[in-house]
């Protein structure tokens, strides 16, 4: 049996990840939750808005603790947000083909991240990322 279609045209690739609704100030974005290796190896987003990185606790902006692009044929946008949900900034950040690769980091710590594709998400200096149903995820 061949399925065509999948909820907001997920990729094969992202087919158990689990799918979340979120708001990033005024919008409303249809994301993926990291599946483990960012978006490597996934040729595109389809109908989602981007991939979310949760992290456990807050991440000091460091060396080896951003994100990279090795692989990722590419380049994207990603969002930090701070521990309480505050836009923190945007980059785009660059394809990747050889290590060592560019480390992407805020300037001041965060606990979630969202990649999409450029210019898909807009977001203002303290726009906050609320999950659909409360805080949490």
């Amino acid at each position: 049996m061949i399925v065509s279609a999948m909820p907001w045209g997920v990729p094969i690739e992202l087919w158990t990840a689990r799918r979340l609704t979120v708001q990033v100030g005024e919008q409303t974005l249809h994301v993926v939750e990291n599946p483990g290796n960012g978006m490597v190896g996934i040729p595109s987003l389809g109908s989602l808005d981007g991939m979310l990185f949760a992290m456990p606790s807050p991440v000091q902006p460091r060396l080896g603790h951003g994100f990279w692009m090795y692989e990722v044929d590419r380049p994207l946008d990603i969002v930090f947000f701070d521990p309480a949900g505050r836009a923190i900034e945007t980059q785009r950040m660059e394809p990747c083909a050889a290590e060592p690769c560019q480390v992407y980091v805020p300037r001041a710590a965060y606990q979630w991240a969202i990649e999409s594709e450029i210019d898909t998400i807009r977001v203002a200096p303290s726009d906050l990322l609320r999950f659909e149903g409360g805080p949490g995820h």
